[in-house]
């Protein structure tokens, strides 16, 4: 697992990569729960078991919480991230959102 690798410029735009043993998998990007501050994208990092079994790439990126952001910061904040997955080299294959 790769783990806090930034993905904005905000202390809390971090995200985790974990990388699946298979040459060319999906993406599956999770935007976790947890609109205040009480969860984080580590808390969630357990979750990832079930897609690298299934031979898929997880990346789950963190954002500012509420009430520091509104939902319209969040949303700009996880749209930057998946574009920097693109940019950074991380999508190897299809990608796929969930949360």
């Amino acid at each position: 697992m790769t783990r806090d690798l930034p993905c904005g410029p905000l202390r809390r735009n971090r995200r985790n990569i974990l990388r699946a043993d298979a040459a060319a998998p999906p993406l599956l990007v999770w935007f976790r729960g947890g609109y205040r501050q009480r969860a984080s994208k580590d808390v969630f990092s357990c979750l990832a078991d079930g897609p690298l079994a299934l031979g898929m790439d997880v990346a789950m990126p963190g954002w500012t919480p509420a009430p520091v952001a509104t939902p319209t910061d969040i949303v700009v904040e996880m749209a930057a991230a998946r574009a920097l997955l693109r940019i950074g080299g991380f999508l190897r294959g299809p990608v796929l959102v969930a949360g």
